[in-house]
């Protein structure tokens, strides 16, 4: 499911007008083989760092219990992890990632989760880290690029100056997207496809 999720990933972020989509990167420390993150999203004026993690809140998360709660939180934060240790390779300049310039451009992180994880977000829910990383959810994925009455990279960008906190899709509001082509053509799957009803 993990490796399926990832390339469903990869495919929605290949939608982006005017980026350049990295997959995985292999280097070496010492002995030891590294992974980067699943994708790195180039923008003119954003490096954008994708960790995809295929997995649902458990019944402590959707019922809000903040303290059972960061248990099942723990692959989100080892993604947090990791976007922050490829974000420090781009800026050391590191030689895997010699292709892509970091210089002049603010690096933030992306977890994809299956489904939304409410609160997680919120204050001091993940620990601190040099670089701001928001878990979204695939469906706000799947409308965040599609974005046509701005770009997807200012869009998260002033998600980040103006709201800092919070699902991305509150940063939604006002804007305009166009239809998904792999949600449409996956709902065009199914039989009822040919009813009136919207896969939105």
């Amino acid at each position: 499911m993990g490796h399926l999720f990832e390339a469903y990933v990869g495919r929605h972020l290949r939608l982006l007008p005017n980026a350049q989509v990295h997959a995985e990167i292999l280097h070496r420390k010492g002995g030891q083989q590294l992974k980067s993150v699943d994708w790195i999203v180039e923008f003119p004026d954003l490096l954008l760092l994708v960790e995809v993690e295929a997995t649902m809140p458990t019944e402590a998360v959707r019922l809000g219990d903040l303290e059972a709660a960061p248990a099942a939180w723990n692959m989100l934060i080892t993604a947090c992890d990791q976007i922050d240790a490829v974000a420090g390779y781009l800026r050391d300049g590191h030689g895997a990632y010699a292709d892509i310039k970091a210089a002049g451009r603010p690096i933030l992180g992306l977890v994809i989760t299956l489904e939304p994880f409410y609160l997680i977000n919120g204050s001091d829910l993940l620990p601190a880290r040099t670089t701001p990383v928001y878990v979204a959810s695939a469906e706000e994925l799947e409308q965040l690029v599609t974005v046509t009455s701005t770009t997807a990279s200012q869009l998260i960008l002033r998600h980040h100056e103006h709201a800092g906190r919070g699902h991305v899709r509150g940063s939604f509001a006002g804007h305009t997207f166009e239809p998904n082509p792999i949600v449409e053509s996956a709902w065009h799957r199914y039989p009822w496809s040919g009813s009136s009803t919207d896969p939105d």
